[in-house]
């Protein structure tokens, strides 16, 4: 990849694969410790039904992270507004000691 396509392309690449493995470990999808092969071993011991709401509420987290971070980019008066929003939420429901910390 590198001699091909230069370093800054392989470097970018080999960030993306490193996060992808992050989050294969963050959803335990691997246990991210090496076996004696040196593969990462499965986690076979998790209760397939709290997997996959694991799976499924981190999925929902990183959605929410991409697309708050594109509105933000994209329309920031929109961005703006739904941070405040999300503070006068936080303050009704009494999470306001949340935002002062």
């Amino acid at each position: 990849m590198k001699d091909k396509h230069g370093k800054e392309k392989s470097d970018h690449l080999k960030k993306h694969i490193d996060q992808a493995k992050q989050w294969a470990i963050e959803i335990h999808i691997v246990d991210g410790r090496k076996s004696s092969s040196g593969r990462s071993s499965s986690s076979g011991s998790v209760n397939r039904l709290s997997f996959l709401q694991e799976i499924r509420k981190s999925l929902e987290t990183r959605v929410e992270n991409i697309r708050s971070h594109v509105v933000k980019l994209a329309d920031p008066d929109k961005y703006l507004e739904e941070m405040l929003l999300k503070v006068d939420d936080d303050m009704l429901k009494g999470n306001a000691g949340e935002l002062i910390a």
